[in-house]
């Protein structure tokens, strides 16, 4: 897709990605949680104390970030950069960045393992997810998935990642050895934001397009058993 019209295509959309462009974390002992905030236009992320709901930092990171995510020791926050084609990784000791990252082209979805080891990042036009080691920052592997992949979540036991794209269908990746190993097949649409039941049972996944709505998945059987139309238009993200 041409650059400039993908770039116009997010701006009409940015009001949707404001679910999916924070990290929530507790840093350190005793200490307030934060939220880190990317902020799609003007390239920085703001650091709101959620004790006070006001803005306590501000920092410059890449080219258009769109998704963050933090570390589970709260140490490091992940932000994806939409058109610098890099993640900007955070230190919230000092709220600087401490490295940049170069992954695919147009990074979109970023994710966490549940041990702080490894960040995965969807890249949206390169139709792969990068997997981050942690400890160096630096690329260690990349998996094909599906055209235009969006977002990523970890089932709760960690074992499998589930990454949502443009073309609908939901890649399964084994994170044992970040391989793809399953799909959950959509009618046509775009799958979009992603989230597990506490137990793992089920994967509730966002989509739009000719259809939209959530689809409820068994993750037994990667199979849609539900469906959920939320009264609305467009649906992007939730939680659970």
């Amino acid at each position: 897709m041409n650059p400039v019209h993908f770039r116009a295509r997010l701006a009409r959309c940015a009001i949707f990605a404001a679910a999916f462009t924070y990290a929530l974390l507790s840093v350190p002992a005793m200490a307030e949680p934060f939220a880190y905030v990317a902020n799609f236009n003007s390239d920085d992320v703001s650091v709101v104390d959620t004790a006070t709901l006001t803005v306590v930092d501000t920092i410059v990171v890449g080219n258009g970030p769109f998704q963050a995510a933090a570390t589970a020791n709260g140490e490091f926050v992940y932000v994806t950069n939409r058109f610098g084609q890099s993640v900007s990784v955070i230190d919230t000791a000092t709220n600087s960045v401490i490295a940049t990252v170069i992954v695919g082209i147009v990074p979109a979805g970023v994710a966490i393992t549940s041990d702080s080891a490894y960040a995965y990042v969807s890249n949206f036009n390169s139709d792969t997810v990068s997997v981050i080691d942690t400890d160096t920052n630096v690329v260690v592997t990349t998996i094909s998935v599906f055209d235009q992949p969006r977002d990523i979540a970890f089932t709760p036991d960690g074992l499998f990642a589930y990454v949502t794209s443009d073309q609908g269908d939901i890649a399964v990746i084994d994170t044992a050895t970040n391989t793809v190993v399953d799909s959950v097949v959509f009618d046509p649409g775009s799958t979009v934001g992603i989230a597990f039941s506490p137990d793992g049972a089920f994967a509730y996944a966002a989509y739009g397009g000719q259809l939209e709505g959530v689809s409820i998945i068994d993750t037994a059987t990667n199979t849609v058993v539900a469906e959920v139309d939320p009264g609305g238009t467009a649906p992007f993200g939730l939680a659970i």
